[in-house]
């Protein structure tokens, strides 16, 4: 496989992720970091939870900055609001 057809790969699957609704316990978005512990900690935990959830791999992407960094902060949002509302019924 040659490398542009590699890169063309993994953005595409990239896309693919960023259509998720939100972050899941084996996906998350990431804007920047540069501890190497904290790295380590989110890997072994999306590592964790996507065998917990049956999954074959975790993703931690970095770099996610703009329009799709703003669309997954909204639904965050809008999660917790929900959550919210649910507990105040």
């Amino acid at each position: 496989m040659s490398h542009g057809s590699e890169c063309q790969r993994l953005l595409a699957h990239i896309r693919e992720l960023a259509t998720l609704p939100q972050e899941t316990e084996w996906v998350e978005f990431k804007e920047n970091n540069e501890d190497p512990e904290v790295i380590g900690e989110y890997l072994s935990a999306l590592a964790n939870a996507a065998a917990l959830q049956g999954k074959s791999h975790a993703y931690l992407v970095w770099g996610v900055m703009g329009a799709l960094s703003r669309r997954l902060r909204r639904a965050s949002v809008r999660e917790q609001g929900n959550r919210r509302e649910i507990r105040d019924s």
